[in-house]
């Protein structure tokens, strides 16, 4: 045992106070206490001082003869580093408080050239195609998942959602490369008990499950959701915007992942459109235009709804602040558009039938509304490819129509992306053709019997599967060898009676057997 006695207390505060290379030094120590020699008496707390004022001048002799240590001290604070939380645990936005003034004048903005991406058409069948977004790999998912119990109580589609994240990843990763996307509801088809089944009045699917849905202008979906009310998987970050808005931005997050830019031009309806939301897109480089309601429209001073039917029909009014344009027009009835994108002119001319004159009259139409037009239906085309063709079966799971509905979006994405490439088959024998495809490969082998044409389709007959020349084990005879010495045994049977064969008679049976050959070498 080593016989150096430690300092005590007193002694290394004395250090401490007087040598100037430790009062220099930026560096902080601490000093380790050691239980003083009475730590074992019943009076250890006795003369223990003032607990609320606690420093080094007012403890007592027996603190201060206590044996003692120092070391160095080590702060356990990290670092300052960047903010590494994840998107769904950051700080929500908050909602800006903006003040508006407004000026009638039309949008000034530089022209912006969209740039799209050559490529050579791929010649590919319609399986290869639906196997890009629906591949066996998911169909296999299927039957592992539907099997499993829930893992997430808190969503509503759990029970689904490996297919939801599967086919939303696959859809945006063959997208097509267009300007113009578009965002909107679509609903899935659903008469059962459900937490999530919606009842929307007026649409062509009232009852069912309802889906935010992201699409090209032609019709091809590149992103889906489906709505669960609070619980909805959208970025929490933008719930101080409004649903609408965290779906439209939830959209543009997954667009700015292609790798193309944030330069693309978002069509919304009057449900998500709003001034925040307009500002917020602006900030990240995207241009949107969408319908806007009056309550909405940030105290634009247009004319109001009532006084815009006074005025003709193809009246417009318009009023711009902070880039941002407002346009109200009379049609059939008053419509407003809000747009960081597109202005007033060049004003286009429309024709509309008149219910005075019982004809058709021109009437003008701004550049916005045009756009507006041309470009938002790409929602409702993709639901109307799904709904004239919508895959039908009876069940009685909650699930079993968004999985059915999932496969019919793979077969219309497919679709797309086959008549992108020069295909010119229509939506019903594109379905044909894979529907064949599958029921070719997977029906169950047959008893060999008399050989009849072939009615498999070209698509699985030339996929390369399951078409190798294989050796027997044993060996047969020729098929057309076989026929012939049943049939000449036969012959010779009914022959075998008669005692008188002439010339004439073998000539026959000769014929009769060349006849016979060549009809089944035409049969094989």
């Amino acid at each position: 045992m080593s016989s150096r006695r430690s300092l005590t207390l007193h002694e290394i505060a004395t250090v401490l106070e007087e040598d100037d290379d430790f009062s220099n030094q930026r560096q902080d120590f601490d000093i380790f206490l050691l239980p003083p020699d009475t730590a074992n008496d019943y009076q250890t707390d006795e003369d223990s001082g003032e607990e609320d004022n606690v420093s080094i001048n007012n403890l007592p002799g027996s603190l201060l003869r206590a044996p003692a240590e120092l070391a160095a001290s080590t702060s356990m604070e990290k670092p300052e580093t960047e903010d590494q939380t994840p998107p769904e645990f950051q700080e929500p936005l908050k909602k800006r408080v903006m003040n508006y003034n407004w000026r009638k004048r039309d949008l000034q903005l530089r022209p912006i050239v969209w740039k799209p991406l050559y490529h050579t058409p791929i010649e590919r069948s319609p399986i290869e195609w639906f196997s890009l977004l629906f591949s066996e790999e998911v169909f296999e998912m299927l039957t592992i998942e539907t099997n499993r119990y829930l893992a997430h109580t808190s969503d509503k589609f759990a029970k689904v959602r490996p297919l939801l994240k599967v086919l939303t990843m696959r859809f945006l990763e063959h997208c097509p490369h267009k300007e113009n996307h578009s965002v909107d509801e679509a609903m899935v088809p659903y008469f059962g008990h459900h937490g999530c089944k919606q009842f929307i009045r007026g649409k062509p699917i009232r009852y069912g499950y309802k889906l935010w849905v992201g699409a090209t202008s032609g019709g091809y979906i590149a992103w889906f959701e489906p709505y669960q009310g609070a619980s909805t998987f959208t970025n929490a970050q933008y719930s101080q915007l409004g649903l609408g808005a965290s779906v439209v931005l939830s959209y543009a997050d997954q667009l700015a992942t292609l790798g193309y830019g944030k330069n693309y031009h978002l069509f919304i309806d009057n449900f998500f459109t709003g001034l925040p939301l307009v500002h917020e897109l602006t900030e990240r480089g995207f241009r949107v235009t969408g319908t806007i309601r009056e309550n909405r429209s940030g105290k634009c001073p247009l004319l109001s709804n009532k006084e815009a039917k006074t005025k003709e029909r193809g009246f417009y009014d318009y009023r711009i602040s902070d880039d941002i344009i407002i346009c109200k027009w009379h049609d059939n009835s008053i419509v407003s558009v809000c747009s960081n994108a597109v202005g007033v002119d060049p004003v286009h001319k429309t024709e509309r039938y008149s219910q005075q004159l019982k004809k058709k009259i021109s009437v003008s139409q701004p550049h916005l509304i045009q756009q507006y037009n041309k470009n938002m239906g790409g929602v409702d085309l993709s639901d109307q490819n799904i709904s004239s063709l919508r895959t039908s079966i009876r069940g009685k799971k909650w699930y079993m129509p968004l999985i059915l509905h999932c496969i019919d979006m793979s077969v219309q994405n497919a679709w797309l992306l086959y008549r992108h490439n020069g295909g010119n088959i229509d939506l019903l024998n594109f379905r044909r053709r894979i529907a064949n495809y599958i029921i070719d490969c997977n029906k169950q082998r047959e008893r060999p019997g008399p050989s009849r044409p072939s009615s498999i389709t070209s698509d699985s007959r030339y996929d390369g599967k399951e078409h190798y020349v294989s050796k027997q084990e044993k060996r047969t005879r020729r098929v057309i060898e076989k026929d012939l010495a049943i049939i000449a045994m036969l012959l010779k049977e009914e022959d075998r009676d008669k005692t008188k064969k002439s010339k004439t008679h073998v000539r026959l049976f000769y014929d009769q057997e060349e006849k016979i050959r060549r009809r089944i070498l035409d049969t094989v």
